[in-house]
């Protein structure tokens, strides 16, 4: 029997949360009164979460465990490609994406008759200034980078129509599903929501994780940064033509330069930019090459499903 919603969570460290994060899911699902399953992906932890997902006495969970730490969002692929459900949400496992807003998302998406029902998180007075200019900024930068219209707050809670995560499913190469779901134009709604406190430990999106993230989206979704390093290509050498002017200007009004200071500024300004194209090149081919190498974006070492058993590895 097909469920008509399937809960797709990816897990890193997460041992501490699980139990309140399971008990919480569950009572909110067991409330929805439609047939369900739970997809908990071990994303590489090394704490033990694999053991506690699989000790949880509940018939709906499969914990499906990575070989190794993947990503947050090859969890999430890993965690679609397994999924059945009629509709499918995505949250994390950290209770900061309440179980209680799942309802709500369902409602929506059947009541405007969508393809996807996306949860906006309505306030994040509870972290920091950085965290927040940071997260800011990032979708400012997206969207000035590759055109994708990137929903403000709309991170990976969300509800989407089996329709969307077939053709999800389908499409090949590394997924950041932050601009992929808005880049592909399914329709849409939003559901505010006010995050929750984190249970325990810490943010697994660090700003180096959230740098790469926004650097490979940046990268695989548009030719607009290789664009930008041509316009600043086209600046520098009509700056450089002025300045030879000048050069040209002051040699015959006998006026005189300041030689040693001049001359390093330019090689320095120079050398800052061919290095910086040199580097936004390097992410392309980078992107380039990881596509052709064919590599698994991850290893499945086990499907822990109480009703069919344990399965072996496989990879996708």
């Amino acid at each position: 029997m097909i469920p008509t919603l399937s809960v797709v969570s990816p897990v890193y460290n997460e041992a501490e949360v699980l139990p309140e994060f399971c008990d919480a899911l569950r009572r909110v699902l067991d409330e929805v009164g439609a047939s369900y399953e739970v997809i908990l992906v071990d994303d590489g932890s090394h704490d033990g979460s694999f053991a506690v997902a699989t000790r949880q006495d509940w018939p709906q969970l499969t914990v499906i465990r990575l070989s190794a730490n993947a990503g947050h969002q090859a969890a999430l692929e890993a965690g679609l490609s397994h999924s059945s459900g009629k509709f499918v949400v995505t949250m994390d496992a950290d209770l900061q994406h309440p179980p209680t807003v799942i309802p709500e998302l369902l409602a929506a998406a059947q009541a405007s008759d969508v393809d996807v029902a996306y949860a906006i998180r309505s306030g994040r007075s509870e972290e920091n200034f950085f965290k927040r200019s940071t997260a800011r900024w990032y979708y400012r930068i997206i969207r000035l980078l590759t055109g994708v219209p990137v929903i403000n707050h709309a991170a990976d809670f969300r509800l989407m129509s089996r329709f969307v995560v077939d053709v999800l499913n389908d499409i090949p190469g590394r997924k950041v599903y932050r601009l992929l779901l808005p880049s592909l134009g399914f329709s849409y709604v939003t559901v505010e929501y006010v995050a929750g406190e984190r249970a325990a430990g810490q943010s697994k999106y660090t700003f180096q994780k959230m740098l790469s993230l926004a650097v490979r989206s940046s990268v695989q979704f548009s030719p607009h940064p290789l664009r930008f390093v041509a316009l600043i290509g086209l600046l520098t050498s009509a700056v450089a033509v002025l300045w030879l002017a000048f050069v040209f200007g002051s040699f015959f009004t006998g006026s005189a330069l300041i030689g040693w200071p001049s001359l390093m500024s330019v090689v320095l300004i120079l050398g800052g930019i061919t290095l910086f194209s040199l580097g936004v090149i390097g992410e392309y081919i980078g992107e380039v090459y990881e596509g052709i190498k064919g590599r698994p974006h991850f290893i499945v070492r086990t499907v822990h499903d109480p009703r069919t058993g344990s399965s072996p590895d496989h990879s996708d």
